[in-house]
């Protein structure tokens, strides 16, 4: 592949728009951080999954982190 049909092909990506609010920073957080119940946790990582916007949140309270996942 040649970096103009790469470059063709990422320009084409469309994610999808979820319903419903965004997820809120601070509640990505607290998923990260342990501070939600294991199913909190697990709903809100679903979200991430399918929502690029989250993911980068989740990415970045990682980083700020430790970068290990913490549980009750």
């Amino acid at each position: 592949m040649t970096d103009d049909e790469l470059r063709a092909a990422f320009r084409n990506v469309r994610f999808p728009v979820l319903a419903g609010e965004p997820l809120a920073a601070s509640l990505i957080w607290d998923a990260v951080h342990g501070e939600l119940s294991p199913e909190r946790t697990a709903a809100v990582v679903d979200r991430v999954a399918a929502d690029p916007e989250a993911a980068l949140s989740w990415r970045l309270a990682m980083a700020l982190g430790d970068g290990r996942i913490r549980g009750r």
